[in-house]
């Protein structure tokens, strides 16, 4: 379980920890499926993928990525390193994508998504 909810290889891995942390679902066991989430509300997913991208940008920063018109892994630059609002359609969609994700990817360890 501890791979699919953090992976320093995967630069969305502590997304569903983050998540919990800052919306106001919870995630809890699947024993209840009657009040588990099993899809977001298109505004959830906006709010959520914003909030995810902040959370991934912080994370590049502090971990010494900066800006570049190209992704360079060694260097650290990154094009995706810019506010949500300059953030190209296709990595917008990446991220509400990985959040339309979550309740499925908690229900594959026994966890859902609870209001």
């Amino acid at each position: 379980m501890a791979s699919l909810i953090h992976s320093s290889k995967n630069e969305k891995g502590s997304m569903p920890i983050s998540f919990a942390n800052k919306s106001r679902s919870k995630t809890r066991r699947a024993d209840d499926t009657a009040s588990s989430v099993t899809a977001f509300t298109a505004s959830e997913v906006e709010c959520l993928a914003i909030l995810e991208h902040r959370r991934w940008l912080q994370e590049r920063q502090k971990a010494g990525w900066r800006y570049g018109a190209t992704k360079d892994v060694e260097a650290k630059r990154s094009p995706y390193l810019v506010p949500w609002e300059e953030l190209p359609d296709r990595a917008r969609e990446w991220n509400r994508s990985a959040v339309r994700s979550i309740p499925s990817l908690l229900a594959s360890v026994n966890l859902a998504v609870v209001k």
